[in-house]
């Protein structure tokens, strides 16, 4: 289902967006931690990117099952730790899990995060 690989990337970067306009209400309190389409690596280095050069993102947040069936571990994702260190920013993984895993999993992962704005607060 072609729909499943082009939505992660498109609700990544609207929610990115959306979050950092929520955060530049009170940039001294708010700063936005960026969710990726972590599906293709290449399209999560581009948001992670992205949100942190562009929109002031100060963490990334991933979900906290695996996507195309991949562990965290495996090797296809060390282009996106080596670009989170070059950005000097910390990775985050989402607290919920979700009892299904089927061609959901990239786009579940991603819009079940919508429920909470993912902003870190600084006081």
């Amino acid at each position: 289902m072609a729909w499943t690989q082009n939505l992660p990337p498109r609700v990544c970067r609207a929610f990115n967006n959306w979050l950092a306009d929520f955060c530049n209400t009170n940039r001294a309190r708010l700063k936005p931690a960026a969710l990726l389409p972590v599906h293709d690596v290449k399209l999560a280095e581009a948001e992670a990117r992205r949100s942190v050069k562009e929109l002031g993102a100060v963490a990334l947040v991933l979900p906290n099952q695996q996507v195309n069936g991949r562990p965290w571990y495996d090797r296809y994702y060390d282009p996106l730790w080596a670009e989170a260190e070059r950005l000097h920013v910390p990775v985050a993984f989402h607290g919920i899990r979700w009892p299904t895993r089927s061609i959901w999993d990239g786009v579940i992962s991603i819009t079940s995060l919508w429920r909470t704005p993912w902003a870190i607060q600084w006081r």
